[in-house]
């Protein structure tokens, strides 16, 4: 080979291995490009993986709080409803025991069924709250089911008699005598589906009716009312949904009834349908397992008490801050041979508790000075009262606040307003029942004792309503005379500390001291001065300073107004 074909061949091969080179240096560059990018999406996606999983988490976290915070909501003011609730319906119960004419009886009886009315929106709304935060739970046990479909029905018969309709009962011959159901639910199921074919009936009949097979039973209501349409019916099991716009404005109502009930249904292991033409009636079925059980357990049992009953003669200690509630129970324990002793707090019951021994304690919670979770806690711990039932009487009606009381040592809990039956079947746990349901005349209302609202007292005070402070209190002019007095002595003490506190910006005693303002306004019915300090209470719990003093210079005007109205009356009455 000559000398220049090697040369020309070597410059092929040089230029051969910088144009590979070149080439292999172009694909690691592009090489590592790509896997710098790959590297940083990686990486990108990490974070965007991180936010969001920190975003669900924060979205999470803020849905399970609205969700308290609804739940809080509602239940505060289930309590803030119910409290009042429990003078209206007790004092109406009370006074429907006295003499009266027929057309008051007629007055005071519309006005209780009014009242029911109230308790049964309010209740219905708290469990569709439940409902919607999981925390419905069904208790099934032995129920009498015919027994207690009777007494419901008994019970709504004189809406039915006021309407002029028939309401119509059939049963089966046969039928065992208890299965498996919860029974406080059964009885919303009937009411609720009983009360609306009343509602929507203004003629005929509306019939119950129960049929069993091997399996399962049925549960018909059947009524002759405006009946629905195919899409109506569509609407009606939806939450705060009825059949029209039109239907809500003439017969009312929250809507919320026929989704409770079906969800009860559902809980139970049933199902419901409904059939029904525009004119013509509507017919709910409900059909339900059919569970034989043997008998009634003793807390059973005890729940079946007469409200009509009588305990042997015990001493009970009431615990109760409010005069108007310290009067209905009182009333209603006397009413069953009790005898009763007052404690105005928890200080005030740890010291009679100290002095004497009591058969049950009825605790409210919420109280000045010492309230009722507190006082129980130191008399477990103290004083070896371990055995001593202590039973919370209080507006808070959730199962969360059941079991707090039951956490912190108390026995039992019953609601306010006050049931009779609901109130002797937690007593009923402790003392002895007597069979003789027949009350002594003793303790019923002197037939002599007029307890009416005097017509005198309709005139008009600034800041008072006079004519339902005197119904609280049976139309005892004397007895009104002293709430007004003792609120006027302790009105200037609750101005003198408030000023204090809130000019300190010392929260938390200024809402002790609004809570207990609102109580005794609400004891002589200075209703404005009640809801202006709630409101009060509310903005301050929700820590909302911006217009304390706004509130603060409306409420001590609407103070002074009531004051010098209640002195009026005062003189007027001497």
């Amino acid at each position: 080979m000559s000398e220049e074909r090697l040369r020309k061949r070597v410059q092929r091969e040089k230029k051969a291995r910088m144009e590979a080179e070149k080439i292999l240096e172009d694909k690691s560059r592009e090489l590592y490009e790509r896997n710098t990018q790959l590297k940083e999406l990686s990486e990108n996606l990490e974070k965007q993986v991180v936010q969001r999983t920190q975003d669900l988490k924060v979205a999470h976290d803020k849905a399970l709080s609205a969700v308290k915070a609804k739940s809080e909501f509602i239940a505060n003011m289930s309590h803030e409803i119910r409290t009042p609730l429990n003078g209206v319906l007790g004092m109406l119960t009370m006074t429907l025991d006295t003499q009266l004419t027929e057309k008051q009886k007629k007055w005071i009886g519309n006005a209780f069924n009014s009242g029911q009315h109230l308790l049964s929106v309010v209740n219905d709304i708290l469990d569709f709250s439940k409902i919607e935060a999981g925390k419905m739970v069904i208790q099934m046990e032995a129920t009498d089911v015919i027994s207690l479909t009777r007494g419901t029905v008994s019970g709504l018969r004189s809406i039915a008699k006021e309407k002029g309709i028939e309401l119509a009962c059939q049963f089966p011959k046969q039928f065992p005598s208890y299965i498996d159901a919860d029974p406080l639910r059964f009885r919303q199921i009937l009411t609720n589906l009983i009360s609306n074919a009343l509602k929507f009936t203004s003629e005929g009949s509306v019939n119950v009716s129960i049929k069993q097979t091997q399996e399962r039973y049925t549960l018909k209501v059947e009524d002759a009312g405006i009946g629905m349409s195919e899409k109506q019916i569509g609407r009606i099991f939806n939450a705060f949904g009825q059949a029209d716009g039109s239907i809500t404005r003439q017969f009312g109502g929250t809507g919320l009834g026929l989704t409770i009930t079906q969800y009860f249904i559902d809980m139970m292991g049933g199902n419901i349908t409904v059939s029904s033409e525009k004119g013509r009636g509507s017919c709910f079925i409900v059909e339900l397992p059919l569970v034989e059980q043997d008998a009634l357990s003793k807390e059973q049992q005890l729940r079946a008490v007469s409200a009509d009953g009588r305990f042997e003669s015990a001493e009970v200690l009431l615990v109760e801050d409010l005069i108007v509630n310290q009067e209905i129970a009182e009333y209603l324990l006397n009413r069953a041979n009790l005898k009763v002793d007052i404690a105005n707090n928890g200080k005030e019951a740890i010291e009679a508790i100290e002095k004497k021994d009591y058969s049950v304690v009825l605790m409210d919670l919420q109280m000045p000075v010492l309230g009722g979770i507190e006082a129980t806690e130191i008399i477990r711990k103290k004083y070896s009262k371990e055995k001593l039932p202590i039973i919370a009487m209080t507006a808070h009606a959730t199962k969360e606040h059941k079991d707090e009381v039951l956490s912190k040592g108390m026995n039992d809990h019953v609601s306010k307003p006050i049931e009779t039956s609901e109130l002797y079947r937690a007593l009923a746990a402790f003392l002895t029942f007597e069979q003789d349901k027949e009350l002594k005349d003793k303790n019923k209302e002197p037939a002599t004792e007029k307890q009416q609202v005097p017509t005198s007292d309709t005139q008009n005070y600034a800041g008072l309503d006079i004519v339902q402070g005197l119904a609280r209190v049976s139309g005892k002019t004397g007895f009104y005379c002293r709430l007004l007095r003792s609120f006027h002595d302790s009105y200037q003490k609750y101005s003198a500390n408030l000023k204090r506190h809130l000019s300190a910006q010392e929260w938390d005693e200024s809402i002790a001291v609004l809570h207990a303002l609102r109580g005794s306004s609400l004891n002589i019915s200075a209703n404005e001065l009640a809801e202006h300090t709630s409101t009060f209470e509310r903005t301050l719990r929700d820590a909302s300073y911006d217009n304390v003093l706004e509130l603060e210079s409306k409420l001590f005007k609407l103070g002074e107004q009531v004051e010098s109205s209640l002195l009026e009356y005062l003189a007027q009455h001497q």
